[in-house]
């Protein structure tokens, strides 16, 4: 793609790169590979020298005619736990090394290299081994990835990205025999020897959704979902879980690359302020009550008419998020993603909590 980057008369990755970098001076950019569902062939890519070389050729050239100042990979995950039809191998964590270790090579000791990581280092081990502090001989930083925690994908209604963790949730929503948090996740990285000043911790600007069997109970929080009390059908491949609410007015029937076709449950923070379910930064709209979780640092909002459950970041939370995590030393923070706030509310409370 040739663009014009002076012109203004395209919305070229080019064009965006260069008009933000002459806003912002000293700001550096980096292109991400992968994701959800962009990680079905990093398995195959890893293990195999001539791919490997291939890729990191087409994303070098890619970096330097557009002018970004590195690389991120989010591969959803070696070894397995994302889409089902991703390829796997059993030695996808050791791999990983390889190809970190050869776009290190081919960009230079001073351009950026992270990788978005899971929330738990389990991910990224092979047989009793973590390779974590492996990468980290490649890397700039680790961006955690510490939301998404709980979802539809367990059986009773959680927090999707709860700070500390809670002796009362139900032991069914654990998932590989850990109570997932941002503490936790944060914890467990230092574990492998990674310096906090080389993590990055990740925020939600948005929140997941349950209908919860029980109205009324707890305001919702940590009961069974609604669909599976109501004899709705159930996922065969975890008959634990619960098929997802619709969420959002934008939550659209989405078919992956496996060719399965759901609704993700998800409530960006701008349409919950927008559908009016928040009247108010922290104030819920007509028939929403909400509750703050202060071990959490989380809000979550319940609709008794309905049993919906919705748990979320707000202003407070984020604040107080970002506060923690400048408290520990980390590197800094991130969020997914931007264009979820409403008005700067989120951005503005982030940078408050970082001390900006």
């Amino acid at each position: 793609m040739d663009i014009d980057p002076y012109t203004g008369k395209n919305k070229g990755i080019y064009n965006l790169n260069f008009i933000a970098r002459e806003k912002n001076p000293n700001l550096r950019t980096v292109v991400s590979f992968g994701g959800w569902s962009g990680s079905v062939h990093f398995s195959n890519v890893a293990k195999s020298s001539s791919a490997r070389a291939n890729f990191v050729s087409k994303a070098i050239a890619f970096v330097n005619k557009f002018h970004f100042d590195g690389i991120d990979i989010d591969w959803e995950y070696p070894g397995g736990g994302g889409l089902p039809c991703n390829t796997v191998d059993p030695n996808d964590a050791i791999n990983f090394e390889t190809l970190l270790g050869d776009l290190r090579s081919a960009l230079g000791p001073n351009r950026i290299l992270s990788i978005a990581s899971a929330g738990a280092s389990f991910r990224y081990n092979v047989g009793s081994k973590n390779y974590v502090s492996s990468y980290m001989k490649h890397l700039s930083y680790l961006q955690i990835m510490s939301y998404d925690f709980y979802g539809s994908w367990v059986p009773y209604t959680d927090f999707n990205a709860p700070l500390n963790e809670d002796p009362s949730q139900p032991k069914a929503n654990l998932q590989n025999n850990q109570v997932f948090s941002i503490a936790n996740a944060f914890k467990d990285f230092v574990g492998q020897g990674v310096s906090p000043s080389q993590l990055v911790v990740g925020l939600a600007f948005y929140g997941r959704s349950w209908i919860a069997s029980a109205k009324g109970s707890n305001n919702g929080l940590y009961q069974l979902c609604g669909n599976l009390a109501n004899g709705q059908k159930q996922d065969p491949s975890n008959p634990k879980a619960c098929p997802a609410p619709p969420g959002d007015q934008l939550d659209a029937d989405w078919t992956d690359p496996c060719g399965a076709t759901y609704k993700s449950g998800v409530w960006m923070y701008l349409n919950l302020r927008k559908q009016g379910v928040l009247s108010g930064p922290t104030t819920a709209g007509s028939g929403y009550t909400r509750q703050y979780h202060d071990f959490a640092q989380s809000p979550s909002l319940y609709e008794t008419s309905t049993g919906r459950f919705i748990s979320y970041d707000d202003p407070q939370s984020l604040q107080a998020k970002a506060a923690w995590a400048k408290a520990q030393g980390a590197g800094g923070v991130m969020f997914w993603e931007l264009s979820e706030d409403y008005q700067r509310e989120l951005l503005n409370a982030v940078q408050a909590g970082w001390g900006h």
